[in-house]
């Protein structure tokens, strides 16, 4: 259960990435859809690296192989994140309130899979 309170923490300093970038740059002229395909680039980034040592604790044996594998699973999630957050703009959901949403609906989905697809069941 620790790792997984780990896990949630991490993804809310990923969520205040996400949302923050998200929001600078629906500020400075992007629309909401582009604006949030870099912001969830960066999340992916940070987030790797946070799971990597905090949640999962995995040791430095194979980092090429777990960063491909924590790729392949952050691009399907955020494949995913994304199809429902552009849906949800698209009806007239505030942005914010988009991001939460598509974020809140796949978090079960990735702890799950980073910690038996990519970490090997550590934690």
């Amino acid at each position: 259960m620790t790792a997984f309170i780990r896990f949630v923490l991490i993804g809310g300093f990923g969520f205040l990435v996400d949302a923050g970038l998200t929001l600078l740059l629906v500020s400075a002229g992007l629309l909401p859809w582009q604006a949030r395909i870099p912001a969830l680039l960066c999340a992916m980034g940070c987030t790797w690296i946070a799971n990597r040592r905090f949640t999962y604790r995995a040791s430095g044996s194979r980092p090429l192989v777990e960063a491909s594998r924590y790729a392949l699973v952050a691009f399907v999630m955020a494949g995913i994140n994304y199809l429902l957050f552009v849906s949800l703009v698209s009806v007239g959901v505030p942005t914010l309130v988009a991001i939460i949403a598509s974020t809140a609906c796949q978090t079960l989905v990735s702890f799950w899979a980073y910690r038996h697809f990519v970490f090997g069941g550590l934690a």
